[in-house]
């Protein structure tokens, strides 16, 4: 069974929304080792390991996630082994989302299934993406090359992209994407519904 793993940094997400998505996983995933990389554990399930955000270097936001590909996540005692999923914390699961998430190999993104055919997306520029990572699937070890350029200039790619999935595209790291399906947008319904609804960006309330 994977590492399941939440990321929650300042105050945009609750203890709440770690809980929720920790007890709707654990329908389909109760075997799972769950943990949450965040700088405020208070109010999480105790069934939900923690793991403290590093001191340096300080990083903002949902660039915390990147953290997750550094070398120290697989060593040192820290307890990522094998499968990781990440989720992000503004997502309803409304059914078991396995037949998506157990099929790729390498990392392994979101794609906006809205944006592909869109000319508005392809704006080189701007740096546009029409992937996402409010799901992402790796092996633990595999893929510390993502941290270690982040760590080359983090100030300069914190300025340059707007979150990490630009980073990632442009930087040209490999990725693989997920079937259509796994995910339906609120503000762009999947057609035929999804296994889980993502809220990217819109306010979530618990």
């Amino acid at each position: 069974m994977p590492n399941i793993i939440f990321v929650k940094h300042g105050e945009k997400y609750t203890a709440a929304h770690v809980n929720k998505i920790y007890n709707q996983l654990l329908t389909y995933y109760p075997s799972a080792k769950y943990y949450c990389y965040t700088d405020d554990p208070a109010g999480i399930q105790e069934h939900i390991h923690i793991i403290n955000i590093l001191d340096r270097p300080t990083v903002r936001g949902v660039w915390n996630k990147l953290a997750l590909f550094a070398p120290h996540m697989s060593m040192h005692g820290y307890p990522l082994n094998g499968r990781c999923i990440f989720f992000d914390l503004d997502m309803d699961v409304k059914h078991d989302p396995s037949q998506f998430l157990n099929v790729n190999p390498g990392l392994t993104l979101c794609s906006d299934y809205w944006k592909r055919d869109n000319p508005r997306y392809q704006i080189k520029h701007a740096y546009n993406v029409t992937v996402n990572s409010s799901i992402m699937a790796w092996v633990a070890g595999e893929h510390v090359d993502i941290w270690q350029k982040f760590l080359t200039n983090t100030d300069y790619y914190m300025r340059k992209y707007k979150g990490i999935d630009r980073f990632i595209i442009h930087e040209n790291f490999t990725v693989n994407t997920f079937k259509d399906g796994i995910v339906s947008s609120v503000a762009n319904p999947y057609s035929g519904g999804a296994a889980i609804d993502m809220y990217n960006g819109i306010e979530y309330v618990v």
